[in-house]
């Protein structure tokens, strides 16, 4: 996979504990806690896609739904998006752009400079969707230095991945960049019906960027980026509870192996996406400005066995669809380095979501319905977003080892949903609603010394209210917004000599109206309704030593307790104070080892999580289902060798085979009789060797 413009055998910089990070976040001085992975950390660790930030980052999640074009479950800090719904709690930012729905969370890790994961509520900087934090991938900017590179690797499963990319002048103060990557493989699952690979994947990636400066404070960057992205299989749930499974009548005996699918249908998912996105900035002698305009695109559709069986009885297809505009201007300080510093702008964003869900019901189905195609969902969703925001920071004292921060914004949202009809209830309806919110954020910090720091802070953040996307009934129930007061005290900084560098944080949220997720065990249905007080409490923990010249040693430990307080859940208010919420792992780490002997490089890299439990509330019945999921610890290594313009490495993740499950939920049981949790199983054991050429 074509990674950045890293040196793949060089040991990642202490940058990674996230001590000090320029970035949009940082560019008041104002205190933060940061985790960040630079170019040699992203390719020392073997990381390709997103979510595998999940086993390098505490505290966060980032667990799909088993196929690329479905939404993905995001969790940072105990806060975890509803199935189907439009927002996430976590917002992901692409050079300055936000993409803020879950469903297009696909991004692959190549050209990438940096990853920042800013924790905790972003809303005076970020807005709406930054409740709980912000993954800020920074790509590689090109410049006057010429560059090549070409890269291609194999793995076990017949996988493979290659990129190769160009970067240099054009000419006079124009600079440009082209990188592309291809990836896929055959996948890790079989299908019993024909025996056969099931969920095979492929992945292409074409990234352009071009900066020009047409006067000498002017600067225009222009960036496209496409995506496209295919799997076989369509989502990919298996039985958590073999057992159980090869019980179901339906099976006809046939017992399946340790994890594998018997499905009569295959299904796909594919997805492609394209984001392209206009800046400018001028650098005055005291101030600079900077605008953005962007453009998003996302089409994904799959078709998914439902019934989870050999029997012809329910295959789900679906569509779903994003286009996105956004458009910012913000100012800041030149000098981001005086005593007091601030940043300030206004942002507009509108955005329109369609979603698109057939139902192909055959004979004998568990729905008991005449087989056909029936509509499932059609409708549409519009919502715009206007704000504006500021954050100052003042420092005090001789030494200025003293710093106050505040900051603002003030945010309006407006929602259109257009019901378009479905099989039960063909009768269209539109529904407008708005909600708007003020955020503030107070923190104050003290320099115990030049590169040591005690910080304390106080945030708001939210998301705004809604509607359901897959009730039948055309009077949708409106859920609200969610808001969150977020509390932190945090300590990071690194040695006068480099030789280690460490960040500590406790945190507290106090979420009102938390979007969960009821069902209704008459219809093939669920809901999103809000639940009256939720807390997520916690502590985080990073380091990075080096005992010696040629060793680095890391670790990073995050654990979370999210818990229901006095919520009532579903039309019948079923009780779940004191419950866990689910998809929630009650602590997570990362411990690894690098050692450098001139060219060569070795690391070997220990990362897990707890248990978490997955639950199921039946507003009909006014009924719960909980279920544990085990936890896991995989071990991954890497030995590299690095020439002058030749590197090349062998690695492999997940060396003991570990099989767990990355999510669950209990979504098929009407359709399938299957009453226990599915879920998405992690990849197992993968080898591979790679080869690089740059210059």
């Amino acid at each position: 996979m074509a990674h950045a413009q890293a040196d793949s055998s060089a040991p990642a910089t202490l940058a990674t504990v996230g001590v000090i990070a320029q970035d949009r976040g940082e560019a008041t001085g104002a205190p933060a806690s940061v985790e960040v992975l630079d170019a040699a950390a992203i390719a020392n660790a073997q990381l390709r896609d997103i979510d595998q930030l999940s086993d390098q980052i505490a505290n966060l999640r980032i667990a799909g739904e088993g196929s690329r074009a479905s939404p993905a479950f995001v969790s940072l800090r105990g806060f975890v998006n509803p199935f189907g719904a439009p927002n996430s709690a976590v917002a992901l930012i692409i050079d300055d752009v936000p993409v803020r729905d879950f469903y297009s969370f696909d991004s692959r890790l190549f050209d990438i400079d940096r990853i920042a994961v800013h924790k905790g509520p972003q809303g005076a900087l970020y807005g709406v969707n930054s409740e709980s934090g912000v993954i800020e991938i920074v790509t590689r900017k090109p410049d006057a230095n010429a560059r090549a590179f070409g890269e291609a690797s194999l793995a076990s499963r017949d996988g493979y991945a290659a990129g190769a990319g160009l970067s240099g002048a054009l000419g006079n103060n124009v600079y440009a960049s082209l990188a592309a990557a291809r990836d896929g493989d055959e996948g890790y699952l079989d299908n019993l019906v024909g025996r056969k690979p099931y969920n095979g994947t492929c992945s292409a990636n074409l990234r352009g960027r071009l900066v020009w400066n047409p006067f000498e404070r002017v600067e225009v960057d222009a960036m496209l980026l496409r995506q496209r992205s295919g799997d076989h299989g369509g989502e990919t749930y298996l039985p958590v509870d073999l057992a159980s499974f090869n019980a179901v009548p339906t099976l006809g005996g046939l017992k399946l192996g340790r994890f594998d699918q018997a499905l009569d249908h295959e299904g796909d998912s594919h997805a492609r996406s394209t984001l392209a996105a206009l800046k400018g900035l001028w650098h005055g002698e005291e101030v600079q400005l900077r605008a953005i305009a962007s453009y998003r695109s996302h089409d994904a559709r799959n078709s998914n066995d439902y019934d989870l069986s050999p029997q012809p009885w329910l295959v789900m297809n679906a569509a779903y669809r994003v286009r996105e505009r956004y458009v910012e201007l913000r100012a800041q300080p030149t000098d981001i380095n005086a005593p007091v510093s601030w940043l300030a702008g206004v942002s507009a964003d509108r955005r329109d979501i369609g979603f698109l869900r057939i139902a192909d019901l055959g004979i004998g189905n568990t729905l008991q319905l005449p087989p056909g195609r029936y509509t499932r969902a059609n409708e549409t969703l519009n919502d715009r977003d206007v704000a504006l925001f500021g954050r100052a920071t003042w420092r005090f004292g001789t030494a200025r080892n003293v710093g106050v921060s505040l900051g603002a914004r003030v945010e309006r949202v407006r929602g259109d949903m257009d019901f378009l009809g479905n099989a039960l209830d063909p009768q269209p309806v539109s529904a407008v609603r708005s909600d708007a919110r003020f955020l503030p954020t107070l923190s104050l910090d003290y320099r115990l010394a030049p590169a040591q720091l005690a910080y304390f802070s106080v945030t708001r953040g939210w998301q705004p209210g809604g509607y359901n996307t897959t009730a039948y009934a055309s009077d949708h129930a409106q859920y609200r917004p969610e808001t969150t007061t977020a509390f932190e005290l945090g300590l990071k900084g690194e040695l006068a000599d480099g030789t280690a560098s460490y960040a500590l944080a406790a945190f507290r949220n106090a979420i009102r109206d938390y979007q969960d997720l009821v069902y209704s065990s008459t219809q093939l249905e669920s809901n999103i309704v809000n639940a009256h007080r939720v807390r997520t409490q916690g502590v985080e923990a990073q380091s990075m030593l080096r005992p010696a010249a040629n060793w680095q040693l890391g670790a990073t430990f995050g654990s979370v307790q999210a818990v229901y307080l006095d919520a009532a859940l579903g039309a019948a208010g079923l009780r779940l104070g004191g419950h866990a919420l689910g998809q929630v792992p009650r602590f997570n780490y990362n411990l690894h080892a690098q050692y450098t002997q001139g060219a060569w490089l070795a690391r070997m890299e220990l990362a897990g999580a707890s248990s978490f439990q997955v639950h199921d509330v039946d507003e009909t019945t006014n009924r719960l289902r909980e279920q544990r999921m085990p936890g896991y610890a995989t071990l991954n290594a890497r030995l590299g060798w690095r020439g002058t313009h030749w590197s090349a490495w062998v690695y492999g993740q997940n060396l003991t085979d570990r099989r767990y499950f990355t999510s669950a939920t209990f979504g098929f049981a009407l359709a399938a009789l299957y009453p226990d949790a599915v879920g998405t199983v992690a990849p197992p054991r993968t080898l591979g060797i790679g080869v690089r050429w740059e210059r």
